[in-house]
């Protein structure tokens, strides 16, 4: 797998645009100029992922002390499901072995017209060495359950990594933890 930054491709930022926006609900989406400045500075990453030449996927990292929170990930459409989310869990995992991986995912615990496949997205995340934390957050009024890897991260840290990244003034905006 080969990480990318998106930032400095237009063609590469384009195609992510469109996977980003393909991918995830305009609910649980930020304005994407808002990603890619955040990630110019040393806190973020927006990357676009290959294997070869092929492109499948982009990640949104965002660093912290020992930690990094994988904020954004998804595969192109044609090649979900035939093992390039777990290739890019084990590569991520690799580069950060001494840090805690933290990413969330849409509650499992309240009624939906898609809990099978927020379970299905659960399991995948368990098989690929993602552990539950053991709390809840609430993101825009969206909630979510937060998993990280190789062990549970506190909630504090977790909050101290948004706070860090976002500000106190919009992590207190948007943020319930």
């Amino acid at each position: 797998m080969k990480f990318v930054r998106i930032d400095r491709n237009k063609c590469i930022r384009k195609k992510v645009k469109g996977l980003y926006i393909e991918a995830f609900p305009k609910e649980e989406r930020l304005n994407f100029n808002v990603l890619l400045h955040k990630a110019k500075g040393k806190k973020a990453d927006f990357l676009a992922v290959y294997e070869d030449d092929r492109y499948v996927g982009l990640v949104y990292l965002i660093h912290y002390e020992d930690s990094v929170f994988l904020f954004f990930f998804a595969i192109v459409p044609e090649l979900r499901g035939m093992g390039y989310g777990s290739k890019v869990l084990r590569a991520l995992r690799s580069i950060f072995a001494d840090k805690k991986i933290t990413l969330l995912i849409e509650s499992t615990s309240e009624e939906c017209d898609n809990l099978e496949e927020r379970l299905n997205r659960k399991l995948f995340y368990e098989k690929n060495g993602f552990v539950a934390c053991g709390y809840e957050l609430i993101e825009k009024g969206v909630r979510y359950d937060c998993m990280s890897s190789p062990v549970a991260v506190s909630k504090e840290s977790f909050s101290e990594l948004l706070k860090d990244y976002w500000g106190k003034v919009i992590y207190k905006v948007y943020y319930r933890i």
